[in-house]
């Protein structure tokens, strides 16, 4: 009973409210009624709770960490995500317009995207918008903008 309500007393610290409550339950049980065909029950039900929780502290800390191993590589590989951004918005707009200067900016795109290794659309973005052919870059460039959203993460 005491470790019930120990468990209780930290899942209410740590907002684990549906913990919270199986582990009050459990308690109540125990004071109650003592350990019954219930209490196994109400014990499984509390396992299987807890591992859900583990699971997702897990999942929070290895993001956690996943972030902070990127923002050092970003750092370490001297990549300016406000500056590839900007090179985002220009690239669109001169694309858009059918401008060739999207050409000499979609250069300065690769060579900051180049530092981060892990881009599969770059070589196929620079081909087509070499050939000029800027319906298809735009499309690339689109998929390149997500990729990279989603690896700053």
């Amino acid at each position: 009973m005491r470790e019930a309500h120990t468990l209780k007393g930290l899942c209410g610290n740590i907002g684990a409210d549906l913990l919270f409550e199986k582990a009050k339950e459990l308690e109540f049980h125990l004071k109650e009624k003592g350990f019954d065909d219930k209490t196994n029950v109400l014990i499984k039900s509390l396992e299987i709770n807890l591992k859900y929780l583990i699971e997702n502290i897990k999942k929070v800390v290895d993001v956690s960490f996943s972030n902070k191993n990127n923002k050092n590589f970003l750092e370490k590989n001297n990549v300016d995500m406000l500056k590839i951004d900007k090179l985002f918005i220009e690239l669109e707009q001169l694309l858009n317009e059918l401008d060739s200067n999207a050409l000499i900016k979609a250069n300065e795109l690769h060579n900051e995207l180049e530092k981060l290794e892990y881009l599969t659309h770059l070589d196929n973005f620079m081909n087509v918008v070499s050939d000029f052919d800027f319906d298809k870059a735009s499309e690339y460039l689109k998929l390149l903008k997500n990729e990279v959203q989603k690896n700053k993460r």
